[in-house]
């Protein structure tokens, strides 16, 4: 029997959708199920299938070359004699393959890739991530006093963050209405179980605020109507579970009491003491070496600073600083020619959230995602301009 190269190229869409998925929560995987090391394996196979995918051209996506192309090979050239001249070049590949190598698979990733493939088997991960979590607070209640080492609880963070965003975007998508009830309900229960097991501040946080930024950075007729009904819903809700649910649940779940803005203040993870380092000494350490090392910076990994732009400017100086801002705006450029839907929100939201987590958390061993939402929001809007003006520079696939 023959198989239909339509057929075909939906298999394909699917297996990459899922392995890239793979790739995207493979930190979160590997710590709630114990598994051995799945990220590289995903990576590999990513690119593998990818390769497969453009040789065997299943797909006659092409590749628009756009300025913030240009501007990412601005900052990785950058980034990469900084390392051979400055820095210490045994971390190059350390920044290369966990970070910047995701933008390059996030442009390769065609809208029917992230529709037919990405979008359609993200509930699998929804799942697994809430059978994490649903078992960790069913064994051990609270978690946050307890770490477990094997699980990277920001990384988990970040997992749980994109799962949320992915659910919010549900509620601008022609679905049924009680599925999307049902879709906004979990990601509730998702960012409780996170609080109460994990105790993750920044990514409930962030996830609360990342879909209504997305609302109001992508265009669609009538947008204040279809903007204000979702943000207000979600608005209350996170009042609800921010403001309401702490003060009623915390005498049972501890870790829920991290949320009161007194505790924020007090938390010697952001303040610091005498025992404990805090965000706000890694801040003024940040800017001490700043001081001393303006222009090209004190080479890479030399703080750890929970902040894009202080470690940035810290281990690449100045005009490492500069190329990034310079990615940045150009990638927001892009990200405000992109007309509303639903893969359109998930992304930019996505892309949303993995940003402002990073100002808070991570290194610059551990941007994959940031950059790989990146790279799919400048796809995405190459694919509108493509489909409105046809092809301009481009790069066969």
């Amino acid at each position: 029997m023959k198989i239909s190269s339509f057929s075909m190229s939906s298999l394909f869409y699917l297996v990459i959708g899922f392995v890239l998925n793979l790739f995207i929560f493979s930190y979160s995987i590997e710590g709630f199920y114990l598994t051995i090391d799945i990220t590289v394996f995903s990576f590999a196979l990513l690119v593998a299938l990818l390769t497969l995918f453009y040789l065997s051209r299943l797909d006659r996506q092409t590749i628009i070359i756009t300025s913030v192309d240009v501007s990412f090979l601005a900052l990785i050239t950058y980034l990469m004699a900084h390392h051979i001249f400055v820095s210490d070049p045994v971390d190059l590949p350390k920044v290369v393959l966990r970070s910047l190598t995701a933008y390059v698979i996030g442009r390769m990733i065609s809208e029917k890739m992230l529709t037919g493939g990405i979008i359609v088997t993200m509930p699998i991960y929804v799942l697994a991530i809430l059978n994490g979590l649903t078992s960790m607070f069913v064994r051990l209640n609270t978690f946050y006093q307890n770490p477990n080492a094997d699980l990277n609880r920001i990384g988990a963070g970040e997992a749980v963050g994109i799962l949320v965003v992915y659910l919010f975007c549900t509620l601008t998508s022609p679905k049924n209405r009680y599925l999307k009830v049902v879709a906004v309900l979990l990601a509730f229960v998702l960012m409780f179980l996170f609080a109460t097991v994990l105790s993750g501040r920044g990514a409930v946080l962030f996830s609360s605020i990342s879909y209504p930024l997305a609302l109001l950075l992508t265009r669609r007729k009538n947008s204040v109507k279809s903007i204000v009904k979702p943000m207000l819903v979600i608005l209350a809700l996170v009042i609800l579970f921010i403001f309401v649910i702490p003060g009623i649940l915390s005498k049972y779940f501890p870790s829920i009491g991290r949320y009161s803005f007194q505790a924020m203040l007090s938390d010697p993870s952001v303040t610091g003491n005498s025992q404990f380092v805090g965000r706000f000494d890694l801040y003024r350490e940040s800017l001490e070496i700043i001081s001393r090392h303006f222009f090209f910076g004190a080479g890479s990994l030399a703080v750890y600073s929970h902040n894009l732009f202080l470690e940035t400017f810290a281990s690449y100086g100045f005009l490492g600083l500069l190329l990034l801002v310079l990615f940045l705006v150009e990638l927001l450029r892009q990200l405000l020619k992109l007309k509303r839907s639903f893969p359109v929100l998930f992304v930019v939201s996505a892309f949303i959230f993995t940003f402002l987590y990073r100002m808070t958390s991570f290194g610059w061993t551990n941007h994959k995602t940031m950059f790989l939402f990146a790279g799919l929001v400048v796809s995405m809007a190459s694919s509108s301009t493509r489909s409105k003006h046809g092809t301009e520079l481009k790069v066969s696939s």
